[in-house]
């Protein structure tokens, strides 16, 4: 009952990244909780004279400081994925604002944001808000892209110098 006791002491939650998942941590220092061993009889040991050896115990409480620097490091891990998941979380919404700035289609701002038919519809849109020919100041149909952008640039040159 005791060793129930002490194992909130023992086993915390770690840090949630992305998930709904949060890993449990369990703390196997041996200066800070320190309890009674109690000597348990195993039903293997009589089968076989050398299924039991004490080797195996001390080899386990050899790994245990590896097991904490290794627990260490992998906490700097966790801090590190989380700042990337914050920064990639931003940069995604970034990319979603300017997106939703771009369209005027009203299925995106409800959700359907990141698919093939969003980026075909603003090719399509893109490809009927070009202009193809216009009018020059004489009143001749300019087609040619260098064209058409000359007589833009002209027009509105001469709207905001006059």
């Amino acid at each position: 009952m005791k060793l129930w006791r002490n194992l909130g002491r023992l086993v915390s939650h770690g840090v949630v990244l992305s998930s709904d998942h949060c890993p449990l941590i369990i703390n196997t220092d041996p200066k800070r909780y320190i309890c009674k061993k109690l000597f348990r009889f195993e039903a293997y040991w009589a089968k076989d004279d050398e299924s039991y050896d004490h080797k195996d115990h001390l080899e386990v409480q050899q790994l245990i400081p590896q097991l904490e620097i290794v627990q260490e490091t992998w906490e700097d891990n966790i801090r590190e994925i989380q700042h990337l998941t914050a920064k990639i979380n931003d940069l995604l919404e970034n990319e979603e604002s300017y997106w939703k700035q771009r369209s005027r289609i009203k299925w995106l701002m409800e959700g359907d944001a990141n698919t093939d038919f969003f980026h075909q519809t603003n090719i399509q849109r893109r490809r009927m808000n070009r202009i193809h020919r216009i009018k020059n100041s004489d009143g001749l149909w300019v087609e040619t892209p260098i064209l058409v952008r000359q007589v833009v640039e002209k027009y509105f040159k001469d709207l905001f110098t006059s």
